[in-house]
């Protein structure tokens, strides 16, 4: 030999495995900018509150709305709440 030593088993095995699969892109559509809207709401997020309320829509999903607001005014943090769209639908009209 020339004082190379033999790779093991399990290292040949994962050098020659097929490489991985590329990720599917998200499926998630974005809005072009903020689009606020003014809805009624019941009792369906209880962190953002019933009665009319000013959301931002985040993202439309094929299965999930997100909306974001700011129920303490701008100077609060955000809260986020997640609809099914479904729901979101029966909502808006």
């Amino acid at each position: 030999m020339s004082g190379v030593l033999a790779l093991p088993g399990f290292l040949r095995r994962k050098a020659n495995a097929p490489a991985p699969k590329p990720r599917k892109p998200r499926t998630v559509k974005r809005k072009s900018g903020p689009q606020l809207i003014t809805i009624h709401l019941e009792d369906q997020p209880p962190r953002i509150g019933s009665g009319f309320r000013q959301v931002e829509v985040v993202t439309v999903g094929h299965k999930w709305v997100t909306v974001r607001s700011w129920p303490g005014g701008l100077k609060c943090e955000p809260v986020r709440h997640k609809f099914k769209r479904v729901d979101w639908e029966r909502i808006t009209k």
